[in-house]
């Protein structure tokens, strides 16, 4: 593509006039004379036409294979803000297009901000209750996490963590991804991987890593704590307890994960059961019912 096609794209795809580009440094004609092959910019020209499309000069100059660089270069501010502001979809979209401009190039940077962006959608899937849509996301982030040289292992951690939990509640919630689902120890500081590490701990009787927890949770983490303070009730025998911690997260203002409230119908159903509340266990065990079922569909 020579110089003025590249101008009259990038000047389309912006929405723009010939008047608007051309402003009060070169005439509309020249411009056009420009864009249709008839004439070459000065260096100067091409200067100032780069700085009003918001596009580095030296993307006009560059080689065919060399474009998409400068297109990248252009378009990752963008990308940075939209991920930023947990904009994901959006963010991903940008990418795919910069990588379709250059299908046999691999960008590293591009495929891990891909799997950065898809594990953040699985994540928004997975708190609200649509753990199908979580898997299918899981699975994505860790191919791109695979294909990328930076090290993507709190994600395919992470990825693991989610799918042994999901694994729990139905076998029709796996991965069908070919990458391998990462299995070793990582550090990870998602919220739920710490809770359903706690919850593995409590399971094997290791009290003092559950109160540990309990006793260092942040506020992000309140609601996953106040369900493990209610299993350690629990534990204790103290059902009546646990059973007002529990009905207090369910019916709190605060929005908390669908399988964290799940798990809170589950404890709640055995309190009620346990103190003779019969009629509490029936309702509770409908509405953990009907979540899982809600949970199940999308």
């Amino acid at each position: 593509m020579e110089i003025g096609e590249k101008i009259k794209s990038i000047r389309l795809s912006k929405r723009m006039t010939q008047s608007e580009l051309a402003g009060d440094q070169i005439t509309r004609n020249m411009l056009s004379l420009i864009e249709n092959g008839s004439a070459l910019p000065s260096l100067p020209t091409i200067m100032y036409l780069s700085e009003r499309l918001g596009v580095p000069a030296g993307m006009f100059l560059a080689r065919e294979d060399e474009e998409s660089v400068y297109v990248k270069m252009s378009r990752l501010p963008q990308i940075k803000q939209a991920y930023e502001k947990g904009e994901y979809r959006l963010c991903c979209d940008m990418c795919k297009s910069l990588i379709d401009l250059n299908e046999t190039a691999t960008d590293d940077e591009l495929l891990l901000i891909l799997a950065e962006c898809h594990y953040g959608i699985a994540i928004e899937e997975f708190n609200s209750g649509r753990l199908h849509n979580s898997c299918r996301e899981f699975d994505v982030a860790c191919g791109y996490a695979d294909k990328t040289i930076y090290r993507g292992d709190y994600i395919k951690y992470s990825a693991a963590v989610h799918f042994e939990y999901m694994k729990r509640l139905s076998p029709l919630l796996f991965s069908e991804g070919e990458n391998e689902i990462y299995s070793g120890s990582c550090f990870c500081a998602d919220a739920f991987c710490k809770y359903a590490s706690v919850l593995n701990s409590l399971e094997n009787g290791d009290v003092a890593v559950v109160e540990c927890y309990v006793n260092t949770a942040t506020d992000s983490e309140k609601s996953f704590s106040e369900h493990i303070k209610a299993e350690l009730e629990m534990k204790n025998g103290d059902f009546s307890s646990a059973r007002n911690r529990l009905n207090h997260l369910i019916n709190g203002d605060e929005m908390i994960c669908r399988t964290v409230m799940y798990d809170a119908f589950k404890a709640l159903e055995e309190c009620c059961r346990e103190i003779g509340d019969y009629k509490g266990a029936y309702e509770s065990s409908v509405s953990k019912v009907e979540l899982l079922e809600h949970m199940l569909t999308y």
